[in-house]
Formats: structure tokens, C-alpha cells, sequence
């Protein structure tokens, strides 16, 4: 009910169980990348339920993992893709992207023969892209 917070971007990133289901690891081939070209341009409206980004460590009824001494899988991808220089440019849901792909193909509950893993998801109503970029701070509409 903020009325200071239309128009911004709200991002809030769940570490947790969805359920108590293990979801298996299954291998896949190798799928090519599509580009998929959307328009930047805001919406001149805004909603209560617009500008939400909820990024969950694992999908609806399964359970989620973290490693005892390094702690969360899910926030350990998640942090080393946000801080790294690479992806500084990438908007943010292709970093959850990145994220979900190299939890799926990498971790596991104990190790990489392990059959079980974990599947990150998010739900989005974003109007714009969210980069998080170094320097100046820059509007979300410009």
C-alpha cells in the first residue's frame, strides 16, 4: 500500500523448502539457445502487483538443499553470479537463468552422482529488465 514504491522493482529471494518431495536429476541433450527480443519500453500504467521479482530456491513441493559447511546452494550460484563481472550487464532474470542451470548440472544432496537435486524458480511482474550494474544509481525507468 506504499504508494513510494509503485514503479520500483521489489526483489525478494526465498531460501526454502516448497514441499518434501526429492526431484531427481535426469540427464537431457544438449537443447540450442533461443533469442527471444522484448520490448523495453515501460508501460505508461502501474499496478500494487507490478515490479515484483520472487526468485524461490526450489520449485513447488520439492525441497531445497544447502551444504553444511558452505551453506545454500541456491544463495552460494546466486551470489557468485551476481558479483561476477561477466553477467554485471545481464538483466537479472537471465542471472536466475544461469543460476538454475548450473544448480541442476552441478549440485546434488551429497554429491555429482547423487540422483537428487534441487530446481530454482521465480514468478515475475516486472514491466522493465533489472540489471544490477556498478556506479552511479540509475532510475528503473529513465
Amino acid at each position: 500500500e506504499t504508494k513510494e514504491l509503485l514503479g520500483i522493482p521489489k526483489v525478494f529471494i526465498i531460501q526454502a523448502c516448497k514441499g518434501s518431495t526429492e526431484e531427481k536429476r535426469e540427464s537431457l541433450r544438449k537443447c540450442g539457445d533461443d533469442q527471444h527480443n522484448q520490448s523495453t519500453d515501460p508501460n505508461q500504467y502501474c499496478t500494487k502487483r507490478a515490479d515484483v521479482l520472487i526468485a524461490y530456491s526450489t520449485s513447488e513441493g520439492c525441497l531445497s538443499y544447502r551444504n553444511t559447511e558452505n551453506g545454500s546452494w541456491f544463495i552460494e550460484v546466486l551470489k557468485d553470479c551476481v558479483t561476477n563481472p561477466e553477467y554485471e550487464k545481464m538483466h537479472f532474470v537471465e542471472i536466475l537463468t544461469i543460476c538454475t542451470n548450473r544448480i541442476i548440472k552441478y549440485y546434488s544432496d551429497t554429491d555429482e552422482t547423487s540422483e537428487f537435486t534441487q530446481t530454482p524458480s521465480y514468478s515475475s511482474t516486472l514491466r522493465r529488465f533489472l540489471k544490477f550494474e556498478k556506479g552511479e544509481k540509475k532510475s528503473y525507468f529513465p
